[in-house]
C-alpha cells in the first residue's frame, strides 16, 4: 500500500466480507487496523481477499 487509492480499494476489498466492522488504513505506516467478528470470519479469509486484491498481507 503506498497510496490512498490503494487503501480505498483495501476498504472495498476487505467491506464485501461479512463479518468485517470497521477497517482502518495507515498508508504511511503501510498498515490496516480491521475490526471483524471472528465467529464470522477467519485471519485466513481477510489475508486471501488482501492477497486477491493484490496486497499480500502479514499479521502484526
Amino acid at each position: 500500500m503506498i497510496c490512498e487509492g490503494c487503501a480505498e480499494k483495501i476498504d472495498g476489498a476487505l467491506h464485501s466480507l461479512p463479518g468485517v466492522g470497521d477497517v482502518r488504513p495507515n498508508v504511511s505506516h503501510k498498515r490496516i487496523r480491521v475490526l471483524y467478528e471472528p465467529t464470522k470470519l477467519r485471519v485466513e479469509q481477510l489475508k486471501n481477499v488482501m492477497k486477491e486484491a493484490g496486497f499480500p498481507a502479514l499479521e502484526a
